[in-house]
């Protein structure tokens, strides 16, 4: 379902045998998001993370996860409703201890886009390597500010970093 206030996700049943994540609404409104090209990314963004992620919620056990996922007072908070009943758990993440690693990464991201054009693939490939690098930082740093609250693996993380600094962006 797609409309103006929320995108919400699900995998092929097929899929979904596979998933830890049966779903993942997001709430556009409160990330004040309204260009169809950054929903079209966000959509990208959700079905990779279904479709690849390991996240089991701490004292929170279930085999699928849907999750809903908001923006409130600088914080990110992730709603996980064990599929098949109606039990939550709310958690709120200050996005305060990633704010060095997102504005550099939105600035290699800006300069990667700026120097496409007429630019050698070293320079490229220099640049999109200290990409790499923020991506990985930022993604230890996901897993490790998770780890108390929600496990996740390293290649989530990842993936988590991306689907922030789009709604983010």
């Amino acid at each position: 379902m797609t409309d103006k206030h929320s995108h919400k996700y699900q995998p092929s049943k097929e899929h979904l045998e596979h998933c830890d994540i049966a779903s993942i609404e997001i709430d556009l409104e409160s990330f004040n998001i309204v260009s169809d090209k950054i929903i079209s990314e966000v959509e990208i963004y959700i079905n990779e993370l279904i479709e690849n992620a390991y996240f089991k919620v701490t004292d929170f056990t279930a085999d699928k996860y849907a999750l809903k996922i908001t923006y409130h007072n600088h914080k990110f908070v992730i709603d996980s409703v064990k599929v098949g009943t109606e039990e939550t758990k709310t958690h709120i993440f200050s996005l305060t201890p990633y704010r060095g690693v997102f504005g550099e990464y939105q600035h290699i991201k800006s300069v990667y886009q700026d120097v496409m054009a007429g630019t050698s693939s070293l320079q490229l490939e220099t640049i999109d390597m200290a990409r790499r690098g923020l991506h990985n930082e930022a993604a230890e740093l996901i897993k490790e500010r998770f780890a108390s609250k929600i496990s996740i693996d390293f290649e989530t993380g990842r993936k988590i970093f991306s689907l922030m600094t789009v709604l983010l962006s």
